[in-house]
């Protein structure tokens, strides 16, 4: 027994997460393709088959024909262009699309309520299900990449320089998920024959981690041997109305805090997933320490996709 996923296409395979997902992919017995658009100079290893394409519906439609595609897997970093790849999938007879998630819950309103931005992703499920008769779909919530966003800082730590900045007393507990597990679930679920069933037309939770800044913290400081002091004390609500009222002036700058708000923040806290499909994924809860220690490991090495 089998899915009938033989061939993918993967959209936006370089990036943050794209690189990671497309070595899975690769290892995977897929037969994957890689579309970037016309004139794109995002660079892939030689053995990588790509095809560029202008967005439109014709040529989107060819290319997908083209490479047989069963599945597509959007990894976009604007989400509003997707309606022309699922048009265009549905004319080329694909079977599964899975849109660009890999983040905040915005099946919940809450979510898209306070970060206004997340909204074309919600924009895309409802416009997928009312396409749903003619493809499938999964969405795919992650919460914040924890691999990357302790490399990059984006989760509150500045590693070389043992700080901290704490949002809400740091005791809030959220899901987030390593990069390598995002790609590996994606691969998962379109071979694993139940899990492919299992998660048509519905958004699907992964995690790697249910953790707190303080429980972070405290394994930075083993996993180092510094001591990690917090230079910054974030109250929630206030970061959400201080960066509300900057955007209303045009200045997007600290719009990111509006993400960490929802995950990470002690009265806006929708980061934590009731239950997970790990188990249907294939996917496993990973040791805090164990995992923390390997990741100030890579630190050390050039590539910030650990």
């Amino acid at each position: 027994m089998s899915t009938p996923i033989k061939n993918v296409v993967l959209v936006g395979a370089s990036g943050n997460l794209g690189p990671v997902v497309l070595k899975e992919f690769l290892d995977s017995p897929l037969n994957v393709t890689v579309l970037t658009r016309t004139g794109s100079k995002a660079t892939f290893p030689p053995n990588v088959k790509t095809v560029q394409s202008e967005y439109t519906h014709d040529a989107l439609a060819s290319v997908f024909k083209s490479a047989s595609a069963d599945a597509i897997v959007s990894m976009v970093g604007d989400p509003a262009v997707q309606t022309p790849l699922i048009d265009a999938a549905i004319t080329a007879g694909v079977k599964r699309f899975v849109p660009s998630e890999f983040g905040c819950n915005t099946s919940d309103p809450n979510v898209t309520a306070t970060v206004p931005i997340l909204a074309p992703k919600c924009h895309t499920a409802e416009y997928l299900r009312t396409k749903q008769d003619s493809i499938s779909w999964t969405s795919l919530i992650t919460g914040l990449f924890f691999d990357w966003g302790l490399h990059v800082g984006f989760l509150g730590f500045d590693i070389g320089a043992a700080t901290m900045r704490r949002w809400d007393g740091g005791e809030t507990r959220w899901s987030t998920t390593n990069l390598k597990t995002v790609g590996r679930a994606l691969v998962n679920l379109l071979t694993k024959p139940e899990a492919y069933d299992a998660t048509a037309n519905r958004y699907v939770f992964v995690e790697s981690h249910r953790v707190t800044q303080n429980e972070l913290k405290a394994a930075l400081e083993k996993a180092t041997g510094k001591t990690f002091s917090v230079v910054e004390e974030v109250d929630g609500e206030q970061r959400i109305k201080t960066v509300n009222e900057a955007l209303a002036k045009g200045d997007f700058s600290t719009v990111m805090d509006l993400i960490l708000a929802v995950m990470i923040g002690k009265k806006t806290a929708y980061g934590l997933w009731e239950s997970n499909s790990n188990q249907l994924l294939g996917v496993q809860d990973k040791n805090l320490d164990e995992d923390v220690k390997d990741i100030v490991q890579a630190l050390k090495g050039p590539s910030p996709n650990l």
